[in-house]
């Protein structure tokens, strides 16, 4: 149900006339209060960012707006020293740069940041337990950065491998298969698993810094409309004296 305002944006004063105005609320059909407008989880997202996009200063909501770049950032190191380790396995030396590390730089990069982006418009709705999205979030950045580079790296590694003869040198004594290349020594094995942490808490915490923007935005706006109404209360009092 809308009214005859465009609810997609604050409202006017929204930040500083009365209390609760614009405060996203779940209620049964029996919990509606007076005045409420129904909105839909899209008109719930869209209202929200507006009231970022809108909201000064925006140090307030800097991981909205740039938490999918740490994203990025934290899935392209990983994918570079994934590649890097399969690389150095097989002896590539300098053969097929690009080709072994387009697949896990360029794809990770799109997914973090089309991943993160989605947590984030999920948070916007205000759920009820915000720990299980930060889960959710540190989830999909861990597979598809670490898991998805340890998986892809080694194909074309092996393709190179066995094009350019890496394999056949006097001093490499290791077969150009995938198997060989997932086969890991303590050292990798444990630097991978400090990979997945690293990028799970990454995930994790820009969806956590982004769900305390909303709610540092939220308190900031009743303490705009408490001065609001004080002030207001405060020359009401001072016409009645004259």
């Amino acid at each position: 149900m809308k009214n005859e305002d465009d609810f997609s944006k604050p409202p006017k004063g929204n930040f500083v006339d009365g209390f609760g105005r614009g405060t996203i609320v779940h209620a049964g059909k029996n919990e509606i209060p007076p005045g409420a407008i129904l909105m839909t989880d899209r008109d719930v997202i869209d209202y929200q960012n507006t009231r970022i996009q809108a909201w000064e200063p925006q140090s307030d909501v800097w991981w909205h707006s740039q938490g999918k770049f740490l994203t990025l950032l934290a899935s392209n190191i990983t994918g570079c020293l994934i590649t890097q380790y399969f690389r150095k396995k097989f002896r590539l030396q300098s053969y097929g740069v690009i080709f072994t590390f387009a697949p896990t730089v360029a794809f990770p990069a799109l997914a973090s940041i089309f991943l993160s982006e989605h947590m984030r418009r999920s948070i916007l709705t205000v759920p009820e337990s915000v720990s299980c999205y930060e889960i959710r979030a540190g989830i999909l950045q861990t597979l598809s950065s670490s898991f998805y580079s340890a998986l892809v790296a080694p194909w074309p590694c092996v393709y190179y491998a066995r094009k350019y003869h890496t394999y056949l040198a006097p001093e490499n004594t290791f077969k150009p298969t995938v198997m060989y290349g997932l086969r890991p020594s303590v050292k990798s094995f444990n630097i991978f698993l400090l990979l997945v942490i690293a990028n799970f808490g990454v995930g994790w915490y820009v969806t956590h810094k982004q769900a305390e923007e909303i709610d540092t935005i939220t308190e900031k706006e009743v303490h705009r409309a408490a001065i609001t109404v004080l002030d207001s209360m405060i020359y009401n009092d001072h016409e009645k004296e004259k």
